[in-house]
């Protein structure tokens, strides 16, 4: 009685999924509907619904799975959603259909390859758009179910350059970089990007020392921040942001003409915001050592947010990021003379979300300078 009555419920859900589509939403949300027919249709045997919703099955994973690997809505964490989601198709249908594993199997190599070489060594889910530790499974729990289930790993050879998603690496002496230098989201479908062209995030040793802020909630007083230009570790230029994010998951005008790139030390990227700036950015990394060159027209700012681990010790123009428990300088900063230094240490500025409804302080410097056709740059020189 229990199966029996545990079944309907089942069927029943199945048919009104079939009848009512996240269709206005797509993205994530499309593809988890399409996912659950599909594997209803191979539970119930339909063959009819099962023929049908594979079609529409392959066609999403064309659609969201960017020529890089990287899913289209450049987030890590909804990436590995979707990467699950792929694993656990491919699994019902290993013994059923050799044509979908086939496609699906290559799918999630290239998706394991990119993120493998984008988040390991970062020691987190990276924060670039809607992002958070507690809602996809960890990286290490894919890579072990992919190895166990699908004999599927990683590539020896890691990837610097994810052209289609935005995305460039730089790794060296147990420092790894990665930066968003691409498009804020798919041009239909905006709701969870954030203003984070040219941001950038920073691990040694595996652990993260500068972070974006994350994102905690999807509603309340805090959203509109997390989505600002100044939540993230990149530049603001005339106090304007890059785009327009409203409401809840809403992006009106936003980033054009982006562009990046790596080559030998350097990953690079240019943008135009909403209001016309132009912006460009790039990151250099030779041993211990980080540079940072911008260059924009006006009154600039550049946000430096600090893991929760470490803080900030002033000592006029000279800027030493310091372990909160220990003391010890792990690395400092050289700025121009010309700058203005603030450290902020409360306010909705400090506010980091690592995970889904977790707010923490932490500690975020601010740089402020007047620039016009001359590059600014920025020094950091790691020490431990």
């Amino acid at each position: 009685l229990f199966y029996e009555t545990l079944n309907d419920s089942m069927y029943a859900q199945y048919l009104h999924l079939q009848k009512r589509p996240e269709r206005h939403l797509l993205g994530n949300h499309y593809f988890e509907n399409l996912k659950t027919v599909l594997l209803g249709a191979l539970y119930f045997q339909e063959e009819e619904t099962y023929g049908q919703y594979k079609k529409l099955f392959t066609a999403e994973i064309r659609e969201q799975i960017l020529p890089d690997g990287v899913h289209y809505e450049r987030s890590l964490m909804y990436h590995k959603i979707i990467l699950e989601d792929c694993m656990r198709v491919a699994k019902a249908v290993y013994k059923k259909d050799s044509g979908l594993y086939q496609k699906l199997y290559g799918t999630m190599q290239k998706m394991t390859n990119a993120l493998w070489s984008l988040e390991q060594g970062m020691g987190h889910t990276l924060l670039f758009n809607d992002a958070g530790d507690n809602v996809a499974r960890p990286l290490i729990c894919l890579m072990e179910a992919l190895e166990k289930e699908f004999a599927i790993c990683p590539d020896a050879a890691l990837k610097r350059s994810f052209p289609d998603a935005g995305y460039y690496c730089l790794e060296e002496g147990g420092i790894k970089i990665v930066m968003d230098a691409g498009q804020i989201a798919p041009d239909y479908m905006p709701g969870h990007s954030h203003c984070d062209g040219l941001s950038f995030e920073l691990a040694r040793q595996g652990r993260p020392v500068f972070v974006n802020s994350g994102t905690g909630q999807y509603q309340g007083r805090l959203r509109p921040w997390f989505r600002s230009t100044a939540a993230h570790n990149t530049i603001v230029v005339d106090e304007e942001e890059q785009s327009e994010c409203w409401g809840e998951h809403r992006t009106g005008r936003r980033i054009k003409d982006v562009s990046g790139g790596c080559k030998g030390r350097w990953i690079y990227g240019r943008l135009t915001t909403c209001t016309g700036k132009r912006i460009g950015r790039a990151i250099g990394l030779k041993g211990n050592t980080v540079c940072i060159k911008d260059r924009a027209m006006g009154q600039v700012k550049a946000y430096f947010h600090l893991a929760p681990e470490y803080v900030y010790s002033l000592q006029e123009q000279r800027i030493a990021v310091k372990e909160a428990d220990q003391g010890r300088t792990v690395c400092e900063l050289y700025v121009p003379d010309t700058d203005q230094v603030t450290v902020y240490t409360e306010g909705d500025i400090c506010s980091y979300a690592p995970e889904f409804g977790r707010v923490e302080k932490i500690q975020v410097l601010e740089l402020a300078w007047n620039q016009t056709e001359e590059e600014h740059k920025i020094r950091i020189k790691f020490t431990i």
